[in-house]
């Protein structure tokens, strides 16, 4: 199974089937792997980006393993969309979903 394959299959284990809160416009220009990563911080605010990849290494076929980095260049980028932000602390913030384009 791919890398690809393996993050729909994912996605729609976690994903409630019909999810009003998304912003079609911005999550457009999301990966699969970052819209995954979305929803995961919609059931969890407080999250971390090493559980994040620990989760989805998990859920995911033992061949594809998902790197802590690749998480937090995906948050990076979600923020630069407007996508998210972290509010507080490193250890005792939370994430907050914007849903709006910044541009």
């Amino acid at each position: 199974m791919s890398q690809q394959e393996s993050i729909k299959q994912f996605d729609s284990q976690i994903s409630p089937a019909n999810d009003t809160k998304d912003d079609t416009n911005v999550h457009k220009e999301l990966t699969e792997r970052q819209r995954v990563v979305l929803k995961m911080i919609q059931a969890d605010v407080t999250i971390t980006s090493q559980k994040i990849a620990q989760e989805m290494s998990q859920e995911m076929s033992q061949e594809v393993t998902i790197n802590e980095r690749t998480i937090k260049r995906d948050l990076a980028k979600m923020r630069e969309l407007g996508v998210l932000r972290h509010v507080g602390s490193t250890k005792g913030g939370h994430w907050e979903i914007v849903g709006k384009d910044k541009k």
